[in-house]
C-alpha cells in the first residue's frame, strides 16, 4: 500500500530501479576506459553496423517502441521462459 505525497504516489523501488541505479553506478566508478560509452566506442569502431543496430534495437524496446510480436529482447526473453518451463 502506498501514500500520497504532495508530489504524487510514493512508489517504492523496484528491482528494475536498481539495475537501473548498479548500470549507473558502473559506469561512475569504472577505470578508465573501461565505461559503458567507450567500450561502445569501441565496438563502433569495429563494426560500425552491427554496433548501432543492436544499440537501436535496444533503445527502441527499452521506450517500448517495437510491438512485442516483432520487438527481438522480448521474443528472446520469451522463448528462454518457454524453454525454462519444459
Amino acid at each position: 500500500m502506498s501514500s500520497e505525497s504532495p508530489k504524487g504516489p510514493d512508489i517504492p523501488l523496484q528491482p528494475r530501479d536498481y539495475a537501473w541505479l548498479g548500470i549507473l553506478a558502473y559506469d561512475l566508478l569504472a577505470a578508465p576506459r573501461q565505461t559503458l560509452s567507450e567500450g561502445f566506442d569501441d565496438y563502433q569502431r569495429a563494426r560500425p553496423v552491427v554496433a548501432t543496430g543492436i544499440a537501436t534495437v535496444i533503445y527502441l524496446h527499452v521506450v517500448n517502441a517495437i510491438p512485442p510480436r516483432i520487438d527481438p529482447i522480448h521474443l528472446t526473453f520469451a522463448a528462454l521462459k518457454r524453454l525454462r518451463r519444459r
